[in-house]
Order: C-alpha cells, then structure tokens, then sequence
C-alpha cells in the first residue's frame, strides 16, 4: 500500500515530507518456525521521497480472508501558510492498494526461491 497526504490552496495539493517509520506488526505475529519465509514481508516498508510517499511492506495473500497485520507509524511533515483561517486547514489521505497477480509459469519455482530466502 502507498500513502500520501496533502492540502489544498486554490487548485493546487502541497504534499507532506514522511521523515519516519516505524514497523510494529512483527510484536503481534511472531514465525512457528524459523526456516519459513514470512510471505507477510517480502520487502520491507520503505519511505519514496521522490513521490512523498510511504509505502507499506510488500506482502502475499495467498488465500481468500487471510489476515496481513499493517501496523506502521508513519510520521509527516509539512508547511501550512500563517493567514486567518489556517487552523482549519483541511488534510487529505490518499491511500493505494497495489495487485499483481502471482506469476502463471513457473509459480512453484518462485515460491521455492522465496523458501530459500
């Protein structure tokens, strides 16, 4: 997942800085055993400066109402311009859900590898 968040001034969005991140799923879920690969982080979360953006681990659902634990702190910085009414500023959350569909040839082979890890 992807997160952003933004104001508006007079058609244009100012998006705030992620400076920090803090992943604290791995308390709540802990591994059964220490030779499997956790498929709930395949990548670890990550800050995007370039888009202003955080963006949540990568993980694989590989069955219908599996539960993936999110729970990331995520620490913003932005401006607001100093003018009556500025309290009220209003922010936005955007937030993206990414899918791939996992690979038709080859798919136990990627599994496997993701063992080995």
């Amino acid at each position: 997942m992807k997160f952003q968040i933004f104001n508006e001034d007079q058609d244009k969005q100012y998006y705030a800085n992620p400076y920090y991140n803090e992943s604290r799923d791995t308390d709540i879920i802990k591994p059964t055993k220490k030779d499997k690969v956790s498929f709930h982080r395949l990548v670890e979360p990550s800050i995007e400066n370039d888009t202003n953006s955080f963006i949540t681990k990568t993980f694989f659902i590989r069955y219908a109402e599996e539960l993936v634990v999110l729970r990331d702190i995520i620490k913003f910085r932005t401006e607001v311009e100093v003018k009556p009414g500025y309290l009220d500023t209003e922010f936005f959350l955007k937030a993206e859900l990414y899918y791939q569909p996992p690979p038709t040839n080859n798919f136990s082979r990627c599994m496997n590898s993701a063992l080995a890890l």
